[in-house]
């Protein structure tokens, strides 16, 4: 399977010079990745802003190198979208990996996920599956145990950190191991973050 990429950190979107007459087009747009707050030209974030893709799309971790040059191809050239993954790569403001393998770990222990949507209520047919969105609309049905990563991650010090927590207390979770909420987060992590519940935030490094 090839490698889903994803977008790092929070959009704070365009910023407009001050001119007179106004200008038409934002000098430059801005992201929060952790505690500092990163410039994207407008080429930059044109593919950053891409690598949202299709929920449906992510849903099934299609959203790769190749969708990606496929799909924004048909407004600049395929090596300049190429470059500026690269690009973006780089700059911490995307990550690609094989959330569905073994390099899905390397997300774990480097990031941590921000809810920005709220919980619904789990499934009356399904009572595991547990339903978020944003104001009171439900948008993203995820197992349970994704959903306690998703909820709580942001308050230590990555997703991997919260997955090693809830595995110290088995009854909670059902018997889950680390390695069983760890491989729910990391497949739900490409609806969540595509449909704007949630977004990556780099790992607290301990000192």
């Amino acid at each position: 399977m090839s490698s889903t990429i994803l977008p790092v950190g929070k959009p704070l979107g365009a910023r407009f010079p001050s001119t007179d007459p106004p200008t038409e087009e934002p000098e430059f747009y801005e992201v929060q990745v952790g505690g500092e707050v990163l410039e994207l030209s407008p080429l930059e974030w044109f593919v950053y802003a891409g690598s949202y893709g299709d929920p449906d799309e992510h849903a099934d971790h299609l959203v790769d190198r190749d969708w990606l040059i496929k799909n924004l191809s048909e407004e600049i050239s395929a090596s300049k979208v190429s470059a500026e993954i690269d690009t973006l790569l780089s700059r911490g403001l995307l990550v690609e990996a094989n959330l569905r393998g073994n390099s899905a770990v390397n997300v774990l222990t480097g990031y941590r996920i921000v809810p920005t949507g709220i919980g619904i209520s789990n499934s009356p047919e399904d009572p595991d599956l547990r339903w978020i969105g944003q104001r009171g609309e439900a948008m993203l049905g995820i197992p349970q145990l994704s959903f306690l990563v998703w909820a709580f991650s942001y308050q230590m010090g990555s997703m991997w950190e919260c997955c090693s927590a809830f595995g110290q207390d088995p009854e909670a979770v059902d018997n889950a191991t680390p390695e069983d909420l760890g491989a729910q987060i990391a497949d739900s992590l490409p609806s969540i973050i595509s449909l704007e519940l949630g977004f990556l935030e780099p790992a607290e490094t301990q000192e």
